[in-house]
């Protein structure tokens, strides 16, 4: 009896021990919003420009987002990202959209959201790696849209 109370209570231990890491691991991949310069001045952001650089010559190859609430959602879901753990091959693309705020079209301060080929959609900051599928769907929205 003594012997099975001991091995609930181990067995009990080792799976909140899990939990606790599983959990602290998920919380340790989000990105925290200082590291991502790019939507800090998101009040003075009044344009994103963002070029289309992929394959797909069926969509309008620039736009421009004015409208403060779109941008909102843009940082909004910037704010979202979750850094990628090791390397991914972006030299295998499909292409990319490159997003620029306001005037600022400088490579420094761009976001590259690049179609890989094996490993998804990728997030390119500043040569950090990051991953958030609705960020890639929100500005693949915004092409179709412009799209006559």
């Amino acid at each position: 009896m003594k012997n099975t109370h001991l091995s609930i209570r181990f067995i009990t231990s080792i799976v909140m021990l899990v939990i606790v890491l599983s959990l602290i691991s998920c919380f340790n991949n989000n990105v925290k919003t200082k590291e991502l310069s790019f939507c800090s001045q998101s009040p003075s952001i009044e344009k994103l420009h963002i070029s289309n650089k992929t394959y797909n010559k069926k969509i309008v190859a620039n736009i421009t987002i004015t409208d403060a609430s779109q941008i909102a959602l843009f940082c909004d879901q910037i704010s979202k990202l979750k850094k990628v753990d090791g390397k991914v091959n972006v030299k295998t693309s499909l292409g990319f959209f490159e997003v620029n705020s306001n005037e600022d079209k400088s490579i420094a301060n761009s976001i590259e959201i690049i179609y890989t080929r094996y490993d998804g959609v990728i997030i390119d900051y500043r040569g950090q790696e990051y991953k958030n599928d609705r960020l890639e769907s929100l500005v693949l929205a915004w092409f179709i849209e412009a799209t006559p």
